[in-house]
């Protein structure tokens, strides 16, 4: 096998090298662009939960504050409930308690 000479080599680079570079170059930048589109797509398809997911939590928060001012009412009026009960309890054990003393 004979050595190629400066000119054959270039000749070969410019035939099988710099083709394949460029297609590789280009395939490289097709993957690339795809992927750019992609991330954007991803990117708006992620906006959209996000303010899907905002409206929801929104409605998720007043929702949990009016329970928890349901609860307050409803603790309120347990306790006015209980204070009543128990005055009347008391009122009502005095008098019987004296009812049965006194026989």
């Amino acid at each position: 096998m004979t050595d190629l000479t400066a000119e054959q080599l270039e000749s070969i680079r410019r035939l099988l090298v710099d083709p394949v570079r460029d297609a590789v170059k280009s395939e490289i930048q097709l993957s690339h662009d795809r992927l750019a589109a992609a991330v954007e797509r991803l990117g708006d398809h992620l906006a959209g939960h996000i303010e899907r997911t905002e409206k929801r939590l929104v409605t998720v928060e007043r929702e949990v504050g009016r329970l928890r001012s349901f609860r307050r009412r409803v603790f309120a009026g347990y306790g006015a409930i209980t204070i009543l009960l128990s005055a009347v309890w008391s009122v009502f054990r005095e008098k019987w308690l004296s009812k049965l003393l006194n026989r």
